[in-house]
């Protein structure tokens, strides 16, 4: 039997680890010494390297400093993603203040990524290059169709974001921009092995040539996994081509192709986990396969003194197969295909008033038209013998309007937007045509802030903003084997930030809090728990007020410090379950590491807490929390001419914890995180 620990020493260990975090970042910023202010616009836009931003634009196009966003903003770069160590843009975001990992299937690969307290990665609006790729089904994003190694920055906008990105950014919004590396031509060859049969192989090439740059990638990854039914097998392929027109004029296209499979373990009992935490009784077969595919063509103009024009055309198209068996011997086989297409087109124009003031303004609009075919079958655990058991079609169009603006007079700046959304849904069931709807959504947004510059390297900003996420197809129509409820209103947010953020030299503090109220937020409830039936329903409100730190020291000789913390209060706050904690979302989180790095060799070493967590479907807390855990992770590069070596170690200290934890009421199932890992790669350049 495996001892359980005590939640009380282990809230105490996270309450220290956050204490810890704090302190380090306090720290770091007392110890930073007061510098000349007299530098050269060459040097100031150095010392922005690493911070710029494309927020305030739906479609990505001009780079501007952080310090001038009125908005909460974490950046990851290209450089911090090499020197990671990690495998996908879940692990490369998790020490991100606010954001949380969780595995529902069992599968490290399928881990969703939930931002400030909201669950199961609904409500978060995920960009790649300026396409939306949130599913029209449940509003997930299927993470693993992003290469991390073709990610050049990513840039995270925490907190309610409706009057720029539109629905379903209440908790936030992941903009992923790809990798173009322009210049003389070249070719990279990699190869990769790692623990639990994970082999990668990867072919990339890029340059310039005239006014084109291009860039094409493809790779294979598979690995068999660490527990019985736990491997997965990702097939990608990415070319991306910018065409300079002229000097204000560049045309883009990016074709994008994922497709793999992958297995699911499932959860265990805790008896179940005491006798063998690899085991898989139960899911034996369970897993997916599917095709994601994306074609976009993108023009941007940017004249002299001008406004400026950005217009985008994509479509996507995402086909999956999903096997889900259990404890009572049968399986449940669902065929989904998604289509969607769109158009987004933005103008901008920023330019002086009077002798002290500057203006910029910003409007755009953006149109899709999408349909999700799902057919279900009852079948056996393997998947065979199946029985028709549903068949549904849902229409999903979708329009918006918005217009961001905003002026500065010396200091002080004042930033503010509006935004309007409608949104039907046509929804068709060929098995049982009473269950056809036909829903229509209008949601308007705005936001207001004002920034301040403290100095020649800090800010201080206020806003608030409003969201909201409609009610998904899933939220409205459930799948097959649970009751629907398609009288569900849209999840509504009011947020209020307050900020704080110095950046300079690479040196670089963070301060920011916030409150969000909810209201009408979408929970799924049991109501036959023994068979884990239940409808989802509108619980009244809930809120989410926090604190979120991060902090860069560089150091002499090539060292670096950082560390990253968030504290969380995740809360009902109306109806049935007023006081009860929003289930899977931890109190505290935080990281600490450290790197060296000289011309040749990168070492990077850090470790990540995460506190305890009530359970899913706990929301009268009655159940034992979900225990929190620490892990430390450790990575290498060494480059050499031509060469590049990269070596990593996951979960160093062998810690066994549990990465999710679900009751229907009566018995408890936990996820088990994998052990200790390592991986190596090699490339080498022409």
């Amino acid at each position: 039997m495996e001892t359980k620990p005590n939640p009380l020493n282990k809230e105490k260990m996270m309450k220290k680890g956050l204490l810890v975090t704090f302190v380090i970042c306090l720290a770091v910023f007392l110890n930073w010494s007061i510098e000349s202010r007299a530098q050269d616009a060459g040097a100031i836009m150095e010392n922005y390297s690493e911070e710029i931003t494309v927020y305030g634009q739906r479609l990505p196009m001009v780079e501007k400093q952080i310090l001038a966003s009125a908005t909460p903003i974490s950046v990851v770069t290209r450089a911090q993603i090499e020197a990671s160590g990690a495998k996908t843009v879940q692990e490369v975001l998790e020490s991100v203040p606010g954001v949380f990992l969780h595995n529902q299937t069992g599968n490290p690969a399928e881990s969703t990524l939930d931002l400030r307290g909201f669950p199961r990665g609904t409500s978060l609006a995920v960009f790649l290059d300026g396409v939306r790729l949130n599913g029209i089904q449940d509003n997930t994003v299927r993470w693993d169709v992003i290469p991390l190694e073709d990610v050049e920055r990513i840039e995270v906008y925490q907190g309610a974001s409706g009057p720029l990105y539109g629905g379903g950014a209440i908790a936030g919004v992941v903009n992923i921009i790809t990798r173009s590396q322009p210049g003389i031509p070249r070719l990279d060859l990699k190869g990769g092995a790692g623990s639990f049969g994970l082999r990668e192989a990867r072919t990339h090439f890029s340059g310039s040539k005239g006014p084109f740059d291009f860039y094409a990638t493809v790779m294979r990854r598979h690995a068999r996994g660490w527990r019985e039914n736990d491997g997965y097998r990702f097939d990608d392929g990415l070319v991306r081509l910018d065409w300079r027109v002229s000097s204000s004029q560049k045309l883009g296209l990016l074709l994008k192709y994922n497709g793999g499979k992958e297995s699911d373990p499932g959860a265990l009992t805790e008896n179940e986990l005491s006798i063998d935490r690899r085991q898989s009784p139960y899911n034996r077969y369970d897993g997916s396969r599917g095709r994601h595919r994306l074609a976009a063509l993108s023009w941007h103009l940017s004249p002299q003194g001008g406004w400026a024009f950005s217009a985008q055309a994509f479509t996507r198209l995402n086909d999956r197969d999903i096997l889900t068996s259990g404890r009572f011997g049968t399986g449940f086989f669902t065929r989904g295909s998604e289509r969607l297409s769109g158009l987004t087109a933005e103008t901008g124009n920023a330019g002086t008033w009077g002798k002290n003031a500057t203006w910029q303004l910003s409007a755009g609009a953006e149109g899709s038209r999408g349909l999700f075919g799902g057919q279900g079958y009852f079948s056996d655990i393997e998947g065979n013998d199946k029985h028709k058991a549903s068949s549904t079609r849902v229409k999903e169009s979708f329009s918006g309007l918005w217009a961001q603006g905003g002026m500065a007079f010396g200091p002080f700046h004042l930033q503010g937007g509006v935004r309007k959304d409608t949104v039907s849904y046509d929804y068709t069931d060929f098995l049982y045509d009473a269950n056809d709807k036909h829903r229509d959504f209008s949601q308007s947004t705005w936001r207001a802030g004002t920034l301040y510059d403290t100095g020649e390297h800090s800010s201080l900003f206020f806003v608030y903003s409003k969201g909201y996420r409609i009610p998904s197809v899933v939220d409205l129509f459930a799948y097959p084997g649970f009751y629907s409820n398609p009288d569900l209103l849209p999840v509504r947010a009011s947020d209020w930030e307050l900020g704080w953020r110095y950046i300079r030299n690479g040196n670089l503090l963070k301060v920011r809090a916030f409150t969000m109220k909810m209201k009408d937020e979408v929970v799924f409830v049991l109501t036959q728990p023994a068979w884990f039936i239940g409808e989802n329903q509108n619980v009244a409100g809930s809120r989410r007020r926090g604190i979120e730190l991060e902090a860069t020291r560089i150091l002499p000789a090539g060292f670096k410090l950082f560390a990253s913390g968030s504290y969380l209060d995740s809360t009902v706050t109306e109806g049935p379950y007023d006081g009860s904690r929003v289930p899977m979302t931890s109190r505290y989180q935080a990281t600490v590491g450290a790197q060296w790095r000289n011309a040749d060799w990168t070492l990077n070493l850090y470790s990540h807490w995460v506190g305890p967590q009530v359970l899913d479907n706990d929301l009268v807390g009655e159940r034992p929390e979900l225990s929190g855990y620490s892990t430390v992770t450790a990575s290498v590069r060494y480059e050499w001419r031509a060469l590049t070596i990269e070596a990593s170690a996951s979960n160093i200290l062998d810690r066994k914890y549990l990465s999710r934890g679900i009751t229907n009421g009566y018995e408890d199932y936990f996820t088990p995180a994998r052990p200790a890992g390592y991986g190596f790669a090699v490339t080498w350049s022409f």
